[in-house]
């Protein structure tokens, strides 16, 4: 396999599932290829060796990467399942769930692995088999490549503007997503189907018509976010959210990426566990946002444990700087534990 690509696809099996191979055998070759926007959903809890690129690799892979989701089972990596075979000059930026055997490039078992990476924050893991853990910031570096030995006459280029600012392959680059465009509350929304894109806002948002969506219970938080949000200078209004059974509230329920100058405004946020303005859980990047009041107005966070007014939990490889909150921040009544007025637990 060779120069191929999937992007923007559903793959659901039980055991050696990937987002681009299932199993590459001895002698199986993939290189210069990719996975990304994908979603890859093993059958049950007791499905084994799901990857984003490859479920298991006894082959060879070499400049590769992906970027998607992975959700449940075992012995799962963001980039391969299990490999015994080789892996070099390849990076993963993908969200891995929080399981057992898991990693952040690596499932279990896998070894022989060089001059490869995976992106702490948007995994939501610090620890792998096989790879080498580092910052979104890092992995859009060029010396960070380059140091390892990487082609970038040949094989590897940057663009900012391309591939969410992280490598890309200069012979394989036509399913890469564009810079996509928000200037409404329903651009905001349909961020969902694209997850991992880059965005940037143009102009103010008012977003006073999301009181009376899905029966009054407003915006459909963002389940994972793991692209790059630029605010632009722009401001979100009146945005409702009103889910207070819900766990993971916020405008992402959990933010893996990169959200860089966020503003919202006069705007309100009920929620359960994990409960914020920008993010109910960030293990990202958030970087000059703020949530805060506008011309007198109210703005308001109100949940139940990890409640903040920014972000509710922010995990231990989640950053936050150069942002603040002026709004009221509550807890329930009865229950509540770890608010906090930017976040509720660091």
């Amino acid at each position: 396999v060779s120069k191929s690509f999937v992007n923007g696809i559903q793959v659901t099996g039980y055991y050696h599932v990937g987002g681009l191979v299932g199993y590459n055998n001895t002698n199986g070759v993939i290189t210069e290829s990719y996975s990304i926007n994908f979603r890859v959903l093993p059958i049950s809890s007791g499905s084994r060796y799901v990857g984003g690129l490859v479920g298991t690799n006894i082959g060879s892979i070499s400049n590769s990467y992906t970027r998607g989701i992975l959700l449940g089972g075992t012995y799962q990596g963001g980039f391969a399942g299990r490999s015994t075979g080789s892996i070099s000059n390849s990076f993963s930026a993908s969200v891995v769930e929080v399981i057992a055997f898991n990693g952040g490039f690596g499932g279990v078992g896998t070894t022989n692995v060089t001059s490869s990476f995976w992106d702490i924050g948007v995994s939501g893991y610090d620890t792998s088999y096989g790879g080498v853990g580092t910052t979104t910031q890092a992995l859009q570096t060029l010396s960070t490549f380059t140091d390892a030995g990487w082609d970038f006459s040949n094989t590897w280029s940057f663009d900012e503007n391309k591939n969410n600012g992280y490598p890309y392959l200069i012979n394989n680059d036509t399913g890469i997503d564009p810079i996509i465009e928000i200037d409404s509350v329903e651009d905001l929304q349909n961020i969902a189907n694209n997850p991992g894109a880059r965005f940037i806002q143009t102009a103010d948002i008012d977003a006073s018509s999301t009181a009376s969506w899905n029966s009054g219970a407003g915006f459909l938080p963002i389940p994972i976010f793991y692209g790059q949000y630029e605010g632009n200078g722009f401001t979100i209004t009146n945005l409702t959210i009103n889910r207070p059974e819900t766990n993971y509230v916020g405008v992402f329920a959990q933010n893996r990426g990169v959200v860089n100058e966020m503003s919202i405004a006069d705007s309100s946020f009920s929620g359960n566990y994990y409960t914020g303005s920008i993010a109910g859980f960030n293990s990202g990047t958030i970087y000059r946002s703020k949530s805060y009041r506008l011309n007198d107005s109210s703005n308001q966070v109100v949940g139940s444990y990890y409640t903040g007014g920014l972000v509710g939990y922010n995990g231990t490889v989640g950053t936050i700087s150069e942002s603040y909150v002026v709004s009221n921040v509550s807890g329930k009544p009865t229950g509540t534990r770890y608010v906090g007025g930017l976040v509720g637990t660091n």
